[in-house]
């Protein structure tokens, strides 16, 4: 897909969330200009959403959504410690956000933390990795 056709995708994505989960407009804040991205790490995708407030200098990301791809390593614990274990986006955008002047940056730096979260995830105690989903 071209980069135009992925933005266009990705908005729609959030719309969709944001219809399917109204409460994730709480955490974003009013009149923001917003810019979307995604993450894909072993095949555990997180929708990304960048907010910069009127009159901010600053975006804050935050992860709007949570899918798994087919493939993707079984996790051997949850995401996070919350009762949904991180598939309610709602928890997952109150949980992590990080901020930057600028929205690749800010994606940058919040993909450093899911990234580390997935990774821990997907270890079992004797630090091996898990097997493929199938």
């Amino acid at each position: 897909m071209d980069p135009a056709g992925e933005h266009i995708h990705q908005t729609f994505e959030f719309v969709r969330r944001v219809l399917n989960h109204p409460e994730l407009l709480d955490v974003l804040p009013d009149a923001a200009a917003l810019a979307v991205g995604e993450l894909d790490h072993h095949g555990h995708i997180f929708q990304l959403t960048a907010a910069q407030a009127t009159g901010a200098s600053a975006r804050i990301p935050r992860p709007t959504g949570y899918t798994l791809t087919l493939g993707a390593p079984y996790l051997q614990r949850p995401l996070v410690d919350e009762p949904s274990g991180g598939a309610n986006p709602v928890a997952l955008t109150r949980l992590f956000s990080a901020m930057a002047e600028t929205a690749d940056a800010a994606f940058d730096d919040l993909a450093t933390q899911l990234r580390g979260v997935v990774d821990a995830a997907l270890l079992v105690d004797e630090g091996e990795p898990v097997r493929q989903r199938g």
